[in-house]
């Protein structure tokens, strides 16, 4: 559990290796830049896991986290079958914000999710 007092620095590092113990990232190198969506290529279902445990283990308050800035909504395989058939032309790109590990690192410094300023501070 990470301790109120520590740096920005030091919490990025507990944030990176909270990550790295949650995800498979292979070789790749984790960094406050890394996007878990683009990046990471995680699911939402296992995104949502990842976010309820960080929000826990580093005492944050999930105020105001929108969950679909994010993620796109997660079909199941017979609605993507059915899209996949019928809607495709019809269907818009979902334009999605960067979550990032650096914005984690942020929300665990302050405490509290607050989705605007840290997306200003950790674009």
């Amino acid at each position: 559990m990470p301790d109120k007092g520590d740096t920005f620095q030091e919490l990025l590092a507990e944030v990176i290796r909270f990550v790295e113990r949650e995800v498979l990232t292979g070789r790749k190198k984790l960094t406050e830049h890394t996007d878990l969506y683009n990046d990471l290529r995680m699911d939402p279902y296992d995104a949502e896991d990842l976010m309820l445990k960080f929000f826990k283990i580093f005492d944050v308050l999930e105020a105001n986290f929108e969950w679909n800035r994010y993620f796109p909504p997660e079909d199941t395989i017979l609605m993507a079958f059915f899209r996949f058939l019928f809607f495709r032309p019809r269907r818009k790109p979902v334009k999605l914000v960067r979550l990032t590990i650096g914005m984690l690192a942020g929300a665990a410094r302050d405490g509290v999710w607050r989705t605007e300023a840290l997306e200003r501070e950790f674009p």
